[in-house]
């Protein structure tokens, strides 16, 4: 019996050295010899103890959250996401700005690019004119949870053809 993967390198790696980890632990608590359990791993090659201790590729654990956050964006209506702003958790995103890039900001609280953003009034707390206008006009949001925020950007309106 052959059981296949498949995975990128950064997951390998992660699910490798959980593997290791649990093995090593079961070692400890059952006195077996080191390296006993080893032989499990058949599926992958056994990292040696640099490997296993090295910081994960960066880039790839970005572009693997990046596409996490961009599959949890949503068209809304505003008037669904009213409770979130009596809430004061509705934070305004700036049309000219990438959701995404903003939301990524966040959830790594990249103070410094953040602060820039607010200080040009691209980022900031939904205000109640805003609200007003977007309940009004029935507008359609562009929006993403990061906990505890959930960040929308207006949508153009679409033009009647």
């Amino acid at each position: 019996m052959f059981i296949s993967f498949t995975l990128v390198p950064s997951a390998i790696d992660r699910v490798r050295r959980r593997i290791c980890t649990v093995i090593s632990k079961a070692e400890r608590a059952f006195g077996a010899e080191p390296a006993f359990g080893r032989s499990l791993l058949w599926a992958f090659t056994m990292p040696d103890n640099s490997e296993l201790e090295s910081e994960p590729n960066s880039n790839e654990d970005e572009a693997v959250e990046r596409a996490r956050i961009n599959s949890e964006t949503a068209k809304i209506a505003w008037q669904d996401l009213q409770r979130f702003f009596a809430q004061g958790h509705a934070i305004y995103v700036a049309p000219d700005l990438d959701l995404i890039d903003v939301a990524w900001e966040i959830s790594r609280d990249r103070k410094k690019q953040l602060e820039v953003w607010m200080a040009d009034a691209k980022v900031g707390q939904v205000s109640d004119p805003q609200a007003v206008q977007w309940l009004e006009g029935n507008a359609l949001m562009w929006c993403v949870v990061v906990r505890p925020w959930v960040l929308v950007q207006p949508l153009p309106a679409a033009s009647p053809e």
